[in-house]
């Protein structure tokens, strides 16, 4: 079994194991959780929910979902953030909506705070299934 895939098994694993809480909203209540496989299955869930009336609704959302997805299942590319950065450019401000807005602010809000995680990531490590996420 290759790395990739075997980071996303132990993903999968993990993510049964240990739910993320629900609540309070905050990084506290990430303990345990598989912080990447969590935010990209509610990005697919709000890209799926989009009234898809606009570019954004019929593209840019699912693109960004499926960016995030390969993130989360051990994608190693460094152009990864870089990417979920430049579609949140094209798709900011556009869909008289908002629900765009509303998907990018979740993204970069994700991509901030779990930016440890990511760069993890990045590097072929998941703080989540090594138990290293504080």
């Amino acid at each position: 079994m290759d790395q990739a895939a075997e980071l996303s098994t132990r993903h999968q694993r993990a993510h049964a194991e240990h739910r993320p809480s629900r609540g309070r909203g905050d990084s506290s209540s990430r303990e345990g959780a598989v912080w990447a496989q969590t935010t990209a299955s509610i990005a697919y869930y709000l890209a799926q929910e989009s009234a898809k009336q606009c570019g954004p609704g019929v593209f840019g959302l699912p693109t960004m979902a499926q960016t995030l997805s390969a993130l989360a299942d051990g994608g190693r590319d460094p152009l990864l953030p870089a990417e979920l950065e430049r579609l949140s450019a094209l798709v900011a401000g556009r869909g008289a909506c908002h629900h765009p807005d509303g998907f990018v602010q979740l993204i970069a809000s994700a991509l901030e705070t779990f930016s440890d995680e990511v760069a993890a990531h990045l590097g072929g490590q998941c703080l989540a299934v090594s138990g290293r996420l504080a």
